[in-house]
């Protein structure tokens, strides 16, 4: 399950989308439920979460913060307990693997030039998660091992790497990531584009996750309008995406 852009705190009412706390968690609810439906529908006994960041609107543009309905201290302190539920819920259908990744709109220095990649709402989060959840025997949380910015790990014999997108263009990624860890992979997840989006290469897949909120007023200036989706993908020992499911949420 590709988890991403959640920006929860955003506060959105446009002619295409109502977005806002409450909202939010509506549709996690239904990501929950729906997710649980598709477990047990595929006979499903181990699930990898991939949080691919922007839990949070954060605070690195003057607009999110006019437009944020929680300050940055709430927003973060409300999505970690919500993510911890959401998290408890799955393990009760099967093991949970956990990782995740920094992004952009976690950082504490909206200046993204001067901005220490470990200085991130993201840190708080997934430390919370691991104290939250520290007695639950059914969940674990996976260490990154090339960085904040990047998740690894293996589904069967499939290589599978992960980042949020904010550095890396869609139609380069691909390339980028190979080059830049001297790996293959066999799937790239990724997200911060707001909008489903699949592409292959030299026998290694690529899928851009939704977002939970959907169009915001910076989307609809570019006269972009996407409705709110994660992505839930199937594998089995003959292929790492045997089924794709683009969940809908609006």
């Amino acid at each position: 399950l590709v988890i991403s852009d959640w920006h929860y705190g955003a506060d959105i009412e446009t002619y295409f989308n109502i977005y806002n706390p409450e909202v939010a968690k509506q549709r996690i609810d239904e990501l929950l439920a729906r997710t649980i439906k598709l477990i047990y529908k595929e006979g499903i006994s181990e699930l990898f979460l991939v949080n691919l960041g922007d839990m949070i609107s954060g605070l690195i543009h003057l607009p999110l913060r006019i437009n944020s309905r929680l300050d940055v201290i709430s927003q973060t302190i409300q999505i970690s307990e919500v993510l911890a539920e959401f998290i408890t819920h799955l393990t009760a259908c099967c093991k949970v693997n956990y990782t995740s990744v920094s992004d952009n709109h976690s950082r504490l220095d909206p200046n993204k030039k001067e901005a220490l990649q470990v200085e991130s709402f993201v840190r708080i989060i997934d430390w919370y998660l691991e104290e939250r959840l520290k007695d639950n025997p059914n969940v674990e949380f996976l260490k990154n091992k090339l960085g904040e910015d990047i998740c690894s790990f293996n589904v069967f014999d499939f290589k599978v790497i992960g980042v949020h997108g904010d550095k890396d263009p869609q139609k380069k990624i691909l390339t980028q990531l190979t080059n830049f860890t001297q790996e293959h992979y066999d799937l790239v997840l990724s997200a911060h584009k707001h909008h489903f989006y699949a592409d292959e290469c030299n026998e290694t897949e690529l899928y851009s996750n939704g977002s939970l909120m959907g169009t915001d007023d910076y989307a609809n200036s570019l006269r972009l309008n996407n409705k709110p989706s994660q992505l839930f993908i199937v594998a089995d020992k003959e292929n790492i995406t045997r089924s794709v499911y683009k969940i809908k949420l609006n």
